[in-house]
């Protein structure tokens, strides 16, 4: 089990133009960016839990090792980060969660994870919240496209734990919940 991971998207850096105009040299440096900085809240972290652990049982149809749950979390949304929601360590937070969610331990070892019979299968509320905002994909291969700009606009992406739209909007096409393309230096989205 490992207590820290550090997903390779953290490690690259990112064009500062992007969504954010980072003023951090005018308004107190990075002491004030990390207080501004968005925190997932814990039952958003609870969800993406459930979640990891539903898109694991599904890839091999057997319970998921709790060694690689948060590593799939960490894929499906990077700013999880159990200690700033409190939580000691990994395991702690597993130990909270299993009680809050469907998740439940599998086997004697405890060493595995899966779900129980009345877990539904749902997405997480940022991802329906989005969906809301994105109309359905209709016609063909230039219909329905809308600019990420436009989108965050009408969106709070921070209130769950997101820096940037764009983490936003690529962890949305993980999930093959909608599709994006770069048409020249404008990024665009749009429902699948």
């Amino acid at each position: 089990m490992a207590d820290d991971y550090l997903d390779y998207r953290e490690i690259v850096a990112e064009d500062e133009s992007d969504d954010d105009d980072d003023d951090e040299g005018k308004s107190g440096g990075a002491k004030a960016a990390k207080k501004a900085e968005p925190k997932m809240s814990k039952q958003q972290a609870f969800e993406l839990f459930e979640e990891a652990v539903r898109m694991l049982g599904k890839t091999k149809n057997l319970p998921a090792p709790i060694s690689t749950v948060k590593v799939r979390m960490k894929l499906l949304n990077a700013a999880f980060d159990e200690r700033r929601l409190g939580f000691r360590n990994w395991k702690t937070f597993v130990g909270t969660a299993v009680k809050k969610t469907h998740v439940r331990y599998a086997g004697i070892d405890e060493a595995n994870l899966t779900l129980d019979g009345t877990a539904a299968e749902r997405k997480p509320e940022v991802f329906t919240a989005l969906l809301t905002i994105l109309p359905p994909a209709s016609g063909g291969e230039d219909s329905g496209w809308i600019r990420f700009d436009e989108v965050a606009q009408k969106f709070d992406y921070r209130k769950f734990g997101y820096k940037k739209f764009k983490n936003l909007a690529l962890d949305a096409e993980t999930r093959d919940l909608i599709e994006t393309k770069n048409n020249g230096n404008i990024w665009q989205m749009r429902q699948k």
